[in-house]
């Protein structure tokens, strides 16, 4: 992933009060391993992928999901 991908991972899990921990529980993962995911090169966008992205001059971003009843959890 980017970097300002990680950024905004990072800041989303700041706006819902939630720790790293936390959310790595909640998926399954060990909060070391999340912590490398928003932290290192871990997950990076495939090379294939990144190349294609660039000679296309695109870039890969994140956005909140609209809410929907359907797609809201507690």
């Amino acid at each position: 992933m980017t970097d300002s991908i990680r950024q905004a991972v990072k800041r989303r899990i700041d706006e819902l009060g939630k720790s790293q921990a936390e959310v790595a529980r909640s998926l399954g993962l060990q909060r070391q391993y999340l912590g490398r995911m928003l932290n290192e090169h871990v997950g990076e966008v495939p090379e294939s992928w990144q190349q294609l992205l660039d000679a296309l001059n695109l870039e890969l971003y994140v956005r909140e999901k609209p809410s929907t009843a359907n797609s809201q959890k507690s």
